[in-house]
């Protein structure tokens, strides 16, 4: 045998495969980028004042100045952290709580009984399930900015995406993305429109047409979307996203899987949840309860739902921390997100980075410039994830520039509204993203794989309803 055929005999080096980071050390990468460019890019600010017609703090256009940079030192890379978990503290503790309380909950058997029931009843048309969900979140979305109140559907969602034979993917996504939809296209969102037409000065949510419009596009796409990866994964459960995932859960449910009758106490249970969610969303939006508030409910629905569902009050605590001990992973992820903008803020760089956005924008040619404000918006919405906060910093600066360019009022929100909505569902920097994720135990890097083809299209999408929008005058 001759060398050559020795060495084409011989066994092919294996390429490795690309391994996804940790999320953890992406996000600590995300961290020391951001470090590192607090020396690199000036630090600056905008004045702020109180508008007077909404009441709001806001950004005074042409107010942007430079300030004496004070370097941050190597100390507040670890308290970025330290800070960041503090800030995300209310979120991270109802991460946990939720995890308790279901946990509970789930013990009664009552998720066990009530998903058999819909096993039987639905069958194989279970695909139906997924554009009634997500229309249902969908409302949610543009009715009230539906984000954090996603997370107490979650455990529900899974479980009936499993027993439809699809996996916590399509489960997360139901929601997740049915209340994104309604969020972007923004019909009546108090929190993205109405700010922001607010602060622009123009009707309070005029221009319906086009974001029904919008809605009804979003919808139809993420909905085929959906269907299609759910009934590949129901008919091949190895092409699952999160198929590590499910073999455990799997695991742990043939372990314990009897059929289970549902009975009145399982009644009883499943009433208290109905009748404590009814009471959050009224609470939400009559009385303006948050996250505080959210939580108390939330711990009441496990401990009353666990003391009717006949658990001793020693069971009760014993699962409660059983299910909070499973999202501490999850949940500490929040406060890794949180701790990039506090480098950002601390190092006084964030003010710098929108004017120097903005001011690029005015360069672009004509037909351009709607669509270079749209995709601003985007990388903007990488570090302020809020939408009322966000439109405070970014309309007034938005509003001159546009009429400068010529760009009318209505088109800047609904360029400003695209931008904020869509890749709430994409970057890690979402608090409340992350602690969905953690809620459902879906890695990152699994939904990643997951929805970035999806936030492709909505790239173009939504950039082609900015672009028409200016070409027709929207106003």
């Amino acid at each position: 045998m001759t060398v050559e055929q020795s060495s084409q005999n011989a066994p092919k080096a294996q390429k490795k495969k690309f391994r996804f980071p940790h999320v953890y050390t992406l996000l600590s990468a995300l961290i020391v980028f951001a470090f590192v460019m607090t020396f690199v890019i000036p630090s600056g600010t905008f004045e702020r004042v109180v508008d007077e017609a909404t009441k709001r703090t806001v950004v005074q256009n042409g107010s942007f100045h430079l300030i004496e940079k004070k370097p941050l030192s190597l100390m507040d890379l670890p308290m970025s952290l330290v800070t960041g978990l503090q800030k995300s503290a209310n979120i991270i503790f109802f991460v946990l709580l939720i995890g308790g309380a279901f946990q509970i909950v789930t013990k009664t058997k009552v998720f066990d009984a009530l998903t058999q029931m819909i096993s039987k009843k639905v069958g194989d048309r279970g695909t139906v399930a997924i554009p009634i969900i997500a229309v249902f979140f969908s409302i949610l979305g543009f009715t009230m900015g539906a984000s954090q109140e996603v997370l107490i559907f979650i455990p529900i969602g899974v479980a009936v995406a499993r027993t439809l034979g699809f996996d916590a993917i399509t489960g997360v996504a139901m929601m997740q993305l049915g209340a994104m939809c309604g969020f972007t296209a923004g019909l009546f969102n108090p929190f993205n429109v109405g700010v922001a037409q607010g602060i622009a000065g123009i009707e309070l949510y005029s221009g319906l047409w086009l974001r029904v419009v919008s809605l009804v596009i979003f919808l139809a796409i993420t909905i085929a979307y959906m269907v299609r990866y759910a009934t590949r994964v129901r008919a091949n459960p190895e092409l699952s996203f999160c198929r590590d995932l499910e073999i455990e859960e799997s695991g742990h449910a043939a372990a314990k899987f009897k059929e289970v009758p549902l009975t009145k106490t399982h009644l009883a249970v499943l009433a208290v949840v109905v009748a404590g969610f009814a009471l959050l969303l009224w609470g939400i939006r009559e009385r303006g309860w948050f996250i505080n508030e959210m939580s108390a409910v939330f711990f009441s629905i496990g401990v009353i739902s666990g003391f009717i569902g006949g658990l001793k009050p020693d069971e009760i605590a014993e699962e409660f921390v059983i299910g909070a001990r499973a999202l501490t992973f999850g949940s500490l992820i929040i406060g890794f997100a949180s701790a990039i903008i506090v480098i950002l803020e601390k190092g006084v760089i964030l003010d710098t980075i929108i004017n120097g956005i903005f001011a690029a924008v005015s360069w672009l040619p004509t037909p351009l410039q709607v669509v270079g404000i749209y995709l601003s918006q985007i990388f903007i919405n990488f570090f302020i994830i809020s939408g009322t906060g966000q439109a405070a910093v970014v309309m007034p600066i938005l509003v001159p520039l546009g009429d400068l360019l010529g760009i009318s009022r209505q088109t800047l929100v609904l360029a400003f509204q695209m931008g904020d909505g869509f890749t709430n569902s994409l970057f890690p920097t979402a608090s409340t993203l992350m602690a969905v994720l953690s809620v459902a135990k879906v890695r990152y890097e699994q939904w990643l794989k997951y929805v970035l083809p999806l936030m492709g299209i909505f790239t173009v999408v939504c950039g082609i309803i900015v672009y028409v929008a200016s070409i027709v005058g929207y106003n």
